[in-house]
């Protein structure tokens, strides 16, 4: 998700300059600057191969069309996607980190920091939503090495613990990978959409890292599934609860009609916003708070907003870290974990989640996490609404997830 920086450079001094066409659907073409990366090698080869599936993917809805035969559509009547400011029910994240570490490694700091930011939410929690940690190893070994790292911030008995079978097709020859790669769980996990406020549809796009646990998820909280064939993060995506979608039309999703989005996600409205900050997340740049109430960071984009209607709360966009900022915070249910940095700023943000409406803003050291991971708290969490308990405990009997700790254990 966090590995990619932008450079503007002369067209004839790089090879890593993609110039992108307009693909129709009424968005406009963009053009981005690929650098390696040096946390990854393969950086430039996962950003290729990206831009290259996805334009596979929309030449073959194109030659679908051009025959008569249209994409599979879905009666979304009564269905709307998740909105982050509804009830939420599970805060979920990984148990690894970005280098295969557990976390308390001092050359690991920002795995490190990832790791102290998990537990600072968990101890944070609203006593009426429940932790979800996943893992790849089925081991009693893992489950105690998890337990032991949350105890101290945590009821265990609002802790589930799910092992998600590797994904990853090379696994044995890149054995780090399954770490490396669900690190990221608002990436890797899928978004869920609602039907009159109980039924979960979850949507299984690609990840350009490889592992896409959609299909075990779908599982684990006994929902249904609607997959597509495109390349989409879910750091850059965004929406209301009545269907007002919104993403940064970075290189990535330049090529992704619209029609995916209205016919997949439960989009009513989609809006593609200019990529003039951070990696090209909509989480890096705007939250929605409410049905008619934004934050962001960014005066333009305010601007827009309020255009469409919304009310729009400016924070600053200055946290005095690369990488940083106050808009990747995860909200719920009245209490904001708010990434801090150790600036003035910091205050004047909280402030503003306040007059948001937020109840409690919990301050979280993101210092080394944005700026050497190009990510935040909202990109290592997934938020869902609330399942029953008796569903999650049920469904998971299939081989490749099965719930290691339940709750109230």
């Amino acid at each position: 998700m966090k590995f990619f920086k932008v450079f503007v450079i002369v067209l004839a001094m790089s090879p890593l300059l993609f110039l992108f066409q307009n693909c129709g659907d009424g968005f406009a073409p963009t053009t981005e600057l690929l650098s390696s990366d040096p946390n990854s090698l393969v950086s430039q080869f996962e950003a290729k191969r990206t831009i290259e599936e996805n334009r596979k993917a929309l030449e073959e809805l194109r030659a679908l069309e051009a025959q008569g035969i249209s994409q599979k559509t879905f009666n979304n009547s009564g269905i709307f996607p998740f909105a982050e400011y509804s009830k939420i029910g599970y805060l979920v994240a990984s148990a690894h980190n970005q280098d295969g570490t557990w976390g308390d490694s001092e050359k690991a700091p920002w795995s490190a920091q990832a790791l102290k930011a998990r537990q600072k939410m968990a101890a944070n929690l609203p006593s009426d939503v429940n932790l979800i940690l996943y893992t790849h190893l089925n081991t009693q070994e893992e489950i105690n090495r998890i337990k032991n790292q949350y105890k101290r911030y945590i009821n265990l008995k609002r802790l589930a613990i799910l092992y998600l079978a590797p994904t990853h097709e090379n696994t044995d020859t890149y054995p780090k990978f399954q770490q490396w790669h669900s690190f990221w769980s608002r990436d890797v996990l899928p978004p869920v959409l609602v039907k009159n406020g109980n039924e979960s549809i979850f949507v299984d796009a690609k990840y350009y890292k490889y592992y896409n646990p959609d299909f075990y998820i779908k599982n684990a909280f006994n929902g249904r599934l609607r997959k597509h064939s495109f390349f989409i993060a879910g750091g850059n995506f965004l929406a209301t609860h009545n269907g007002h979608c919104f993403m940064v039309n970075n290189y990535r999703t330049s090529d992704i009609p619209d029609s995916i989005f209205k016919n997949y996600y439960g989009c009513r409205k989609l809006t593609r916003l200019k990529h003039i900050f951070g990696i090209g997340h909509v989480d890096e740049v705007i939250k929605p708070v409410s049905a008619k109430k934004f934050i962001t960071n960014q005066k333009s984009y305010a601007t827009i907003l309020r255009k469409l209607g919304y009310q729009a709360i400016l924070v600053p966009s200055n946290t005095g870290v690369s990488g940083g900022t106050y808009v990747n915070s995860v909200t719920i249910n009245g209490t904001v974990f708010m990434p801090s940095y150790g600036s003035a700023n910091d205050d004047i943000a909280a402030s503003k989640y306040i007059q948001a409406g937020y109840e409690r803003v919990v301050k979280i050291n993101s210092k080394i996490l944005s700026r050497e991971g190009n990510g935040s708290l909202h990109c290592i969490t997934m938020l869902y609404p609330k399942l029953p308990l008796s569903e999650l405990k049920q469904a998971l009997n299939f081989q490749n997830v099965k719930i290691l700790k339940a709750f109230n254990e």
